[in-house]
């Protein structure tokens, strides 16, 4: 006996069960209020650490539902979102560095992306599609701030390459900093004076804070950096980047990038409340001839005009900007004890430019 209609009916029951399609990540988007103030995390932490936060945006509360959002990194963000509402602030490696710290990050951060779009809009497309692409499980934050007529959207991601737990970012004097056993993993410290310590990480390591000012600490394993952050010890932690300036100059030719070397420079003495260095015209020859043969040394470049004996240094840098050779030289332990020294009083210094960036030598005197 046929049955004509019983294929359709369970056709139509087996319709009836069928699962609703995921929301995606653009239909959540149009859905939520963006005209609503955005609400920001403070960008300021006293302590380093790593861990999923929910947003306090309630926009981004639903948004980002699902994401592995992290505090720190979420703090970070508004430091930079919150410049650049105020058209004072980019995602350049030397800001990135300070705002992750200022919002308790330790660890690199892979990526930093920045959109802008209108007041209250919808987020742009682009930063959606940046979203929707990351992997759930990868720490990251996404925040918004609200300027004149525009909201500035950043997004972080960073994938911590080993856990170094909560370290203190401010202390009071003679607080025990506890690192972490990591294998293979070294650590080096300098202290407000540029006094270095180092060690393994094998069984893990604790460093008293026994002098006011600011430490950093470089920690490293299997040739790969795990952290790099500054500790404030008795003294408040800086809300802004050592190397910001209020108006940077362009740089459009070696005496620009000459230029603003020596303002950052004087810059960072003037921030560590030490004596600003003398630029010799001397030592400026000496610098060149040790570009043109670094062979020679700096004891061999100062033996050649006449300061045989003399206690000196020579740094070098290729890079894309004047700041970011300053930075890299700035937050390197081995280099904080010349720069925060009271024995080197004169320098000499040489900026060139091609198309593949920016050189700069520096070249530290002790004259006395």
């Amino acid at each position: 006996m046929r049955r004509p209609v019983l294929v359709p009916l369970i056709a139509l029951a087996l319709g009836g069960c069928a699962k609703k399609p995921p929301e995606d990540i653009y239909d959540r988007a149009a859905a939520l209020d963006w005209p609503a103030m955005p609400r920001v995390p403070s960008p300021d932490a006293s302590a380093y650490s790593a861990g999923k936060e929910a947003p306090r945006d309630p926009q981004l509360y639903s948004l980002l539902d699902g994401f592995h959002h992290d505090g720190s990194l979420a703090a970070a963000a508004t430091a930079l979102a919150l410049d650049m509402a105020q058209s004072k602030g980019d995602l350049s490696r030397w800001t990135l560095r300070e705002a992750a710290w200022r919002g308790g990050w330790p660890y690199p951060v892979q990526e930093a992306r920045a959109w802008r779009s209108w007041s209250g809009s919808v987020p742009p497309r682009d930063m959606l599609a940046w979203l929707d692409a990351l992997p759930r499980t990868t720490p990251m934050a996404l925040v918004r701030a609200r300027g004149h007529q525009e909201d500035v959207w950043v997004g972080l991601k960073a994938i911590p390459p080993a856990d170094l737990g909560a370290l203190p970012r401010m202390a009071a004097l003679g607080t025990p900093m506890a690192l972490p056993a990591l294998p293979y993993g070294t650590y080096t410290v300098a202290d407000p004076g540029g006094t270095l310590k180092r060690g393994t990480l094998e069984s893990g390591a604790t460093i008293l804070l026994q002098r006011t000012g600011e430490w950093l600490v470089v920690v490293r394993a299997d040739d790969k950096e795990i952290g790099r952050f500054p500790i404030y010890v008795d003294i408040p932690a800086p809300t802004e980047a050592v190397l910001a300036l209020r108006d940077p100059p362009p740089v459009a030719d070696a005496d620009d990038a000459d230029a603003l070397a020596e303002e950052l420079i004087d810059q960072i003495r003037d921030a560590w409340d030490l004596p600003r260095w003398t630029r010799s015209p001397v030592f400026d020859a000496a610098t060149r001839a040790y570009v043109e043969d670094p062979s020679k040394g700096s004891a061999g470049v100062l033996t050649g005009i006449g300061y045989a004996g003399v206690d000196a240094v020579a740094w070098a840098c290729d890079d894309v900007t004047v700041q970011n050779c300053l930075d890299q030289w700035l937050w390197d332990p081995r280099r904080r004890a010349s720069l925060v020294s009271r024995s080197v009083d004169s320098f000499g210094l040489h900026a060139s430019l091609d198309d593949r960036g920016i050189h700069l030598t520096l070249l530290l005197v002790d004259a006395s």
